[in-house]
Parts: C-alpha cells; sequence; structure tokens
C-alpha cells in the first residue's frame, strides 16, 4: 500500500503540472480511505470531464456529491470547488441531449453554490448560466481542443458534420506546427552545450540509484537544493548530458535559479557572457519559461556592468533579496522562506537596484 500510496502521489503531480493547474484536493487532508478514494474521483471525473466521456463523468460527479462528509469539509470547500466543472459538464450534457443528466448535473453546482454564498464567495455568473443552459434560454458553449474530445461531442451529437470537419481541420494544423516547433527546438538542442557545472550547484547531494519515475518539481520549487535526492540526480543529468528535451524543460526553471544564484553568489567564479548564453537557450527550448529568462538576463548583465564596489554593493543588495534574514518580532522570530528567484517582485527590485547603482 506504500508503494501504491507513493506512485499515486507521483503520477498525480505529474498529471497536475502537465495540465497546469493546482488543486488542492488532490493532496490536502488525505488522512483516511474514504479521503483517498474521493480524491481519486475527483481525478478520474475531471478525465472523464476533459474527453467529453460524459456518462463516465455524471457518475463520478453523483458519486462525488453523495459523499456529504467529504463535500461539507473547510466550510464546503470540496462541493464549492465542483461548481464550475459541473457547470461545464451541464452545458455538454445539454448539448449533448441529455437533460435528466444536465439537471442532475446543475443540482450539484447550485448546492455548490448555497455554501459559497455563505462564504461571500461569487460563483452566481456560472450557475446562472448552466441553469439558463438547461431552461433552454442559452445556447451551451465549449471549446474543443483535442480530436478524442471532437469524436465524442460527435458520437453524442454536441456538434454536425460542420462543426465536426472544422474542428478536425483546426488542430490538424495546430499539431503540425507544434510538431515544426518541437523538430526545431530539438535540432536546436543537439547543438546546444550547457556549462559544466554551477557553483550553487556543488551543495547538491544527488541519489545514485536511478529511479525511473521521478515527479516534477512542484510549482514555485526553483532551487535545486530543495529538490529530492531522485529529482537532483535526474537535474544533474539532464544538463551533463543535454539531450532529453523534455527533461530540460522538466527543470528550466529550476536552472535559471542556479544561473541566477551563481550570477549574485558567486561574482567572481562565473563569466558572464556564458551564463546569459545559456539564459537564452533555455527561453527557446522551453518557451513557457521566456518571461523569467528575460528577468534572470536582466539581472546578469547588470552585473555585468558593474565593477569594483558598485559590483559588490548590487551583487550583496540582490543577495539579501534571495536570502532574507530571520526577523525578530518581539519574542517571534519570523523566518520568510517563500520563493524569490523568479518572481516578478525580486525582478522589479533588481532593476531599481540596478538603477540606483548605475547600472541602468
Amino acid at each position: 500500500m506504500t508503494a501504491v500510496n507513493r506512485a499515486y502521489e507521483q503520477l498525480h503531480r505529474i498529471i497536475l503540472e502537465e495540465g497546469d493547474y493546482t488543486a488542492p484536493w488532490a493532496s490536502d487532508g488525505l488522512s483516511n480511505t474514504f479521503a483517498y478514494l474521493w480524491s481519486v474521483q475527483r481525478l478520474l471525473f475531471d478525465i472523464a470531464l476533459d474527453e467529453w466521456a460524459l456518462d463516465d463523468a455524471a457518475l463520478y460527479l453523483e458519486a462525488l456529491a453523495s459523499n456529504k462528509q467529504r463535500c461539507s469539509e473547510s466550510q464546503g470547500q470540496r462541493l464549492i470547488e465542483l461548481i464550475e466543472p459541473a457547470c461545464k459538464l451541464t452545458e455538454r450534457l445539454c448539448g449533448a441531449g441529455s437533460l435528466d443528466r444536465a439537471s442532475a448535473s446543475l443540482a450539484v453546482a447550485q448546492e455548490g453554490l448555497r455554501m459559497a454564498r455563505a462564504r461571500g464567495l461569487n460563483y452566481e455568473w456560472h450557475v446562472r448560466q448552466a441553469a439558463e443552459t438547461v431552461a433552454g434560454t442559452h445556447k451551451p458553449r465549449f471549446v474543443l481542443n483535442d480530436a478524442r474530445q471532437i469524436e465524442n461531442a460527435f458520437r453524442l451529437g454536441a456538434i454536425d458534420q460542420k462543426r465536426y470537419e472544422a474542428n478536425l481541420a483546426r488542430i490538424a494544423g495546430r499539431k503540425e506546427q507544434k510538431e515544426t516547433d518541437r523538430s526545431e527546438r530539438t535540432a536546436l538542442l543537439a547543438e546546444a552545450r550547457f556549462l559544466p557545472s554551477l557553483p550553487i550547484d556543488a551543495r547538491l547531494a544527488p541519489s545514485r540509484a536511478g529511479n525511473s519515475l521521478v515527479p516534477h518539481p512542484g510549482y514555485f520549487e526553483y532551487r535545486a537544493e530543495k529538490l529530492t535526492s531522485d529529482q537532483q540526480a535526474e537535474y544533474v543529468a539532464t544538463f551533463r548530458n543535454g539531450t532529453d528535451l523534455d527533461m530540460v524543460a522538466k527543470y528550466a526553471f529550476v536552472r535559471l535559479s542556479s544561473l541566477l544564484r551563481s550570477a549574485v553568489f558567486h561574482v567572481g567564479r562565473c563569466n558572464p557572457a556564458s551564463l546569459l548564453a545559456e539564459v537564452r537557450l533555455l527561453a527557446q527550448l522551453e518557451p513557457r519559461c521566456a518571461w523569467s529568462a528575460e528577468g534572470v538576463g536582466d539581472v546578469i548583465r547588470f552585473l555585468s556592468a558593474l565593477s569594483g564596489a558598485r559590483l559588490a554593493g548590487y551583487a550583496a543588495s540582490l543577495a539579501k533579496l534571495l536570502e532574507p534574514q530571520p526577523q525578530t518580532i518581539g519574542f517571534v522570530v519570523m523566518v520568510l522562506d517563500a520563493p524569490v528567484d523568479l518572481t516578478r517582485d525580486f525582478f522589479d527590485s533588481a532593476r531599481e537596484l540596478a538603477a540606483n547603482y548605475g547600472a541602468v
């Protein structure tokens, strides 16, 4: 059971991160078997809804809503989190002509709305639109972004032949563009060279035994030293070998943090031009980190524009931002451990400091 739980946790994180959204129900409060099963059903509900397996989605939603104890936890937060997906399911069921099940799905959303109102939360628009769709005064609205969704929507009668063919043509063009883009990035990676070692990564303790299933770093887990030993091993291997595009994407933000902190904490040991070259490379290989890469590149350029006392002063100021000291308030010691490396606040402060030190 321990092995199953660990595999569930790891796969779960991968699914959530690939989907690029957070889900508190996924890992919070799984203190017993019933909570665990509810969490699994919740994930399966989202999958079925996303794939337009509407019959399955309706059954999962019914099972989730019937667990009154779980839904009422945290002032009904679990049920409130079902409002939006329940409304989506309602509209899709209406589009497929399944009005009875649409009404049942709407009832779940309305119960969630009652709890949301009690907490001062506003979900009125979602539920009102779903209710108008059931009543026939609002046309079902949905976007199809995958061949499986399109096939199921067509099979269920939610779209006609013309819309079916138009959607298939649209995603075929998008798929072709994505494949072209990936081919270009793969070719770029084949010619790329990463720095063999970064000073800030010297403290890492990667595991020696390679595991085939290593979870993605969590949201805001920028720092390599905060990763598990297995993740550290994978991170080190990724940028030592530099051959796996998916692994580079997996640890791109972690690598940016290491490049940034190497530049700040080891000013004399790093070549700014080499650091900048790798920052630009990461932005090309993993476009999702382009904004963060721009900020890191700015900081490295500011450092390279200074020398002597001004360089030392700027680097020390940045170090204080990256490693804030504990603050004592009366008898309470506040330890600020929030991630700051790749945040807007940090980059804004770095640019303001650079102007003060004459780097801009």
